[in-house]
Formats: C-alpha cells, sequence, structure tokens
C-alpha cells in the first residue's frame, strides 16, 4: 500500500498533502475524448440544478443542426439544492484508509449545501439564432470545509442558416468545478476549468446525401499544482458524409482527427517523455427506425493513436456504442445501450482505459408534472499501457456498477422540484481504488 501511494506521490513530483475531494457521479464522467463535453454543458444548463458532479453524456452528431423556432427571452433563475453523501471520499471501507488517505479530523460523511444564481435566454433575427446559459453556484460542506468553492457554467451558441441547403452552429463554452477524487487520488481541493470553441456546418447535396464537419478546440486546467500533470489541449477535426434511406434512417461514414497536447511532460524511468499524442477515427454511424416506437442508433470504428514520444506507447483497436430505444407506452420509454470504446475521466485525462458496458434507463412520464427516471449500469474498465496510472503504479482492472434513481417536479410554471438518488460501487484489482457509497439530493428551481 505504501509502495502504491509513494510511486503515485513521485509521479506527480511529490506534490501531496492530507485535504480531501468532494465525491462526484462517476456514471456523468463518462468521457470519450474532450469534444464530448459541450454536450454534457448543455445538459447541465437546461437541468439548471447545481450538481457537484460534471454532466458529460455520450456525444451526439455535432454536425445535424436545426435552427431552433425560438422567440427572443431572457429568464433568470436561482436554484437550492441540498446534497448528502454517504462516503463523501470514495475511499475503501475502514477507519485506516480515510485517516491515512484522507488526513485526521476529516468527516466521511457531509452535506453540500449549493445556491445558484443564472439565466438563460435566447436572441433571434431572421434564421439566425443565438442562445446562452450563465450560471454561478455557491458550494458549502457541513464538516470538511476546506473543500468550498464557486462553480459555475457558461454558454454562448450561434445556430445559423445561411440558406436551406447550409446550416451550422459556432459557441463558446466554459465550466468551473471541483475535481472527482476517485480518479485522481488527490486530497485536496482542485477546481478543473474547460474552454473550448467549436464550429460545425451542414450541407445538403441532395434529397438524400448531405456533407457535415465540426472543429472543436478545448483547454482543460487543473487549480492545484499536483493535478497539472492533467492540464491538456486538445483539437478535435471531423468530416462526414450522410446518405438518408428515408425521412428517419441515415447512414453516416465519418472520419475524426484529435491532436492532443499536455504541457507537462511524465518521467519515465528517470527520462522525461511527451504524452503528445495524434489519434484517428474512422466510424460508421447508422440511425434507423423499425416502428413509430422503436428506433436504433450505432456506431462502430476503428481508432489509432500514437504519441510523440516511443516511450508512451501507442493504441489501436475497434471502438463501438449501439443505443436501442422503445417507447412502450406515450408515457413509458426505455433506452438500452452498449458500448466498448477508449474513455477517460475529465479531471484524469492522463488515465485512459476501454470502457466495456451496457446501461438500462427508462423514463416514466406519470404526468404533465411529474417524471420519474431511473438508470442502471454495469461497465468493466481496463486501463490500457500509455495510462499515466499503468505507467506509474502497474496494471489496473476496474469494474463499476451504479444504480440511479430520480424524480422531477414542476409544481407550477416558475417552480420545479428534484429528487435523486445514486449508489456506486467499483471492485479493483488495486484495492485503494475500490469503493461504494450513495448520494442523495433536493433542490429547487424558480424562474422569473
Amino acid at each position: 500500500m505504501y509502495v502504491l501511494l509513494l510511486s503515485r506521490d513521485r509521479s506527480r513530483k511529490n506534490y501531496r498533502d492530507n485535504r480531501s475531494l468532494r465525491q462526484q457521479h462517476e456514471n456523468r464522467e463518462r468521457y470519450r475524448r474532450v469534444r464530448g463535453l459541450w454536450a454534457g454543458l448543455c445538459a447541465v444548463a437546461l437541468v439548471g440544478l447545481s450538481s457537484p458532479a460534471h454532466a458529460v453524456p455520450d456525444i451526439p452528431n455535432l454536425a445535424v443542426v436545426v435552427a431552433p423556432d425560438a422567440e427572443n427571452s431572457f429568464k433568470p433563475f436561482v436554484a437550492l439544492q441540498e446534497t448528502y453523501y454517504q462516503n463523501l471520499y470514495q475511499v475503501p471501507a475502514g477507519a485506516f484508509y480515510l485517516s491515512t488517505l484522507v488526513g485526521p479530523g476529516q468527516s466521511r460523511d457531509d452535506y453540500l449545501s449549493t445556491a445558484t444564481a443564472g439565466a438563460d435566454g435566447t436572441w433571434t433575427a431572421a434564421r439566425q439564432v443565438v442562445a446562452f446559459t450563465a450560471r454561478v453556484d455557491d458550494n458549502r460542506f457541513d464538516h470538511n470545509t476546506d473543500l468550498d468553492n464557486v462553480s459555475g457554467l457558461g454558454k454562448v451558441q450561434l445556430n445559423w442558416q445561411a440558406s436551406d441547403l447550409l446550416s451550422g452552429q459556432a459557441g463558446y463554452f466554459y465550466t468551473r468545478t471541483l475535481a472527482a477524487f476517485a480518479d485522481t487520488r488527490y486530497f485536496a481541493s482542485d477546481s478543473v476549468a474547460t474552454n473550448q470553441i467549436f464550429g460545425t456546418f451542414r450541407y445538403q447535396l441532395g434529397p438524400h446525401w448531405a456533407t457535415y464537419g465540426t472543429a472543436l478546440e478545448t483547454h482543460t486546467t487543473n487549480s492545484a499544482p499536483p493535478e497539472r500533470i492533467n492540464d491538456a489541449e486538445t483539437n478535435v477535426y471531423t468530416a462526414g458524409i450522410e446518405y438518408a434511406t428515408s425521412i428517419k434512417n441515415t447512414i453516416s461514414w465519418e472520419y475524426d482527427r484529435t491532436e492532443g497536447r499536455y504541457p507537462s511532460d511524465v518521467e519515465l524511468q528517470g527520462v522525461l517523455a511527451s504524452r503528445n499524442y495524434v489519434e484517428n477515427d474512422i466510424r460508421l454511424l447508422t440511425t434507423y427506425n423499425f416502428t413509430d416506437k422503436t428506433s436504433l442508433v450505432a456506431n462502430l470504428g476503428y481508432l489509432k493513436r500514437t504519441y510523440a514520444s516511443a516511450d508512451v506507447g501507442a493504441f489501436s483497436g475497434d471502438t463501438w456504442r449501439v443505443t436501442l430505444q422503445w417507447a412502450a407506452t406515450a408515457k413509458l420509454q426505455f433506452s438500452i445501450a452498449a458500448w466498448h470504446e477508449l474513455q477517460a475521466f475529465l479531471d484524469s485525462q492522463s488515465d485512459y482505459f476501454i470502457g466495456k458496458g451496457a446501461s438500462l434507463a427508462p423514463v416514466w412520464t406519470i404526468s404533465d408534472k411529474l417524471a420519474l427516471s431511473a438508470l442502471v449500469t454495469y461497465a468493466a474498465q481496463d486501463y490500457i499501457n500509455s495510462s499515466l496510472n499503468v505507467l506509474t503504479v502497474g496494471e489496473r482492472r476496474d469494474t463499476v456498477a451504479q444504480q440511479q434513481l430520480s424524480l422531477n417536479y414542476k409544481a407550477t410554471r416558475a417552480l420545479t422540484l428534484k429528487f435523486s438518488y445514486e449508489y456506486d460501487k467499483r471492485d479493483s484489482n488495486q484495492p485503494i481504488f475500490s469503493y461504494d457509497g450513495s448520494v442523495v439530493s433536493l433542490g429547487a428551481r424558480f424562474t422569473f
């Protein structure tokens, strides 16, 4: 145990101290390269309730752009949320781990109070639509007050349309949030800030054919000096062509190129090695509607990553994701997904792994005001040889099981209430990464 901890300390230049990070929901941290983040930020902004986790779902096809039928609006809002963490630091069971890893005097369980203020708005001019969201969260813990922080996000997005055939998007995203503890194993407050600029276009070549492209630049920085080894810059370029076999069914071929840069090199056997990489990904995507109630979205690709330093190693292999959606009734829907992808967590981008898993997500719209949703996920995570974790502490394999339940109630036109429960359990061949714990939250949002 002490050898493992000492090894990671050396890899991070001995910047350790005995402080702690709050827990974040791992299933919201699934990260398929940096370009997926902007979609997650959209989801967070729409919910409007402060959450201690990143919301980073699977990426959509950024090239499918439809200018929304929106009116000019400006809607300020405020929100309050209370969250209870059982096993805040996501450490293995036992007082030894809490006192040794986190430090004496810290509380294993804690309450988080979050106060939020923000605004959503849209502005339209002819076919052009500008949408924005701004939000600031004040986060205060009852016991572990050294984790108190201010987080938030900002988004400005232009949905443009030059003609009936040519349209696209352009925008800027910013987010700041407290980093996760489960994967970094850093025990002090560390805020992760992400800046993104992106642009997309789509051109309709004919009644069946269309071409599209995207460009995304991302900068991620960590506030804590020990975690700056995870600072990263990426540029992602996508080009694709789509064939519509019918109004609802499409087949696309897509090429992605990612250029990743880490300002900090890593020391391997006494020699500094660059972790900069180039990633090429060729994928086939399809959307097929069997009936009005059942649809399939799938992509199958081959990914190859090469590093600037031969000492770090390379990776290549197949990647895929399949999602089946079924509307059992007008009010009950199911989403079933399975995947095999190269993934990394936003605040630990040096630790890449092959994620293989499946999920089930039912949604029940009980009434116009009340909706109940759930998520059950099971995944295996095999860390690749070029992962910083493997380079410093050896082979690592995890399995993660998660269950979530969420209840949303629209009390009035302006007031929305939300309750959520989550239970996570991780097993690992490196015992220090194993844990289980639950999170319960209750929040309210008022839109003026």
